[in-house]
């Protein structure tokens, strides 16, 4: 019994050292396996969003602005995300960072999704109906390797 209390620990001081991450917002989230599926929702102390059922999720905490950030482990790597009013948007095409912008219907949301040349994809979901923020998933090669699974449920 020892070993297995050490070692969740060891784990425990791994993960803040690799990651840094809130401890009360990470171990609060909720993971709700929707049956018949591979997916499953995520509930955090600030938003839900339905995923596939590998995706776990960790807070990183909160930036200067009190935005919420952290991240997502998937079975494709680690997708970074901000839950705010100040994360970009990708609203536009963007000649400075030089990315291009297709808007998507996931449900009932409109979404932004940006991708550059080095085939990273980023994601903005703008705040609508009962959210009360904006949600940026951060451009990315694993955001890219991620899509297909469709990081926002698609139903257009």
């Amino acid at each position: 019994m020892g070993v297995l209390v050490a070692l969740f620990f060891f784990v425990l001081a791994s993960l803040a050292f690799l990651f840094g991450f809130d401890q009360k917002g990470t171990f609060s989230t909720k993971y709700e396996s929707i049956p018949d599926s591979n997916s499953q929702i995520i509930e955090t102390d600030y938003f839900l969003i339905h995923t596939p059922d590998n995706w776990i999720h960790i807070l990183h905490g909160h930036g200067d602005e009190g935005d919420p950030y952290g991240i997502f482990i998937t079975g494709k790597g680690i997708i970074s995300y901000e839950y705010g009013l100040f994360g970009p948007l990708y609203e536009k095409d963007d000649q400075i960072y030089e990315y291009e912008v297709e808007k998507e219907f996931f449900g009932r949301f409109t979404v932004n999704i940006a991708t550059n040349q080095k085939n990273e994809t980023g994601i903005a979901i703008p705040a609508q109906f009962e959210m009360s923020r904006h949600m940026t998933f951060y451009l990315g090669k694993s955001v890219s390797k991620n899509y297909d699974e469709r990081i926002c449920n698609r139903t257009s």
